[in-house]
């Protein structure tokens, strides 16, 4: 599951809470069971707004959704030191 795609949100690291709860109302209209939609599909936004809203989640989801393993413990990779080398030269 992509939890940006599934709130409607761009891929970002940084999300404004506000915007985040106001995607999570939008969507949640839609997919409610009240409304016409699935248990299912509300559990899957529930779970996408959980996923965003923690921001070491969001960075491993992103991590993930970019194909670049975040689960590496006391050595970071190559590959995500490439990354992160490039995103502060982006950041500067």
């Amino acid at each position: 599951m992509d939890a940006f795609a599934c709130l409607g949100l761009d891929r970002s690291l940084v999300i404004d809470e506000d915007d985040l709860s106001a995607a999570f109302r939008e969507v949640g209209k839609e997919r409610h069971p009240d409304h016409g939609g699935s248990v299912e599909a509300f559990e899957e936004l529930e779970q996408a707004q959980r996923t965003l809203k923690d921001p070491a989640s969001r960075l491993k989801h992103w991590l993930e959704l970019e194909g670049v393993d975040g689960s590496l413990r006391g050595a970071v990779g190559s590959e995500l030191m490439d990354l992160f080398t490039e995103l502060g030269d982006l950041l500067q």
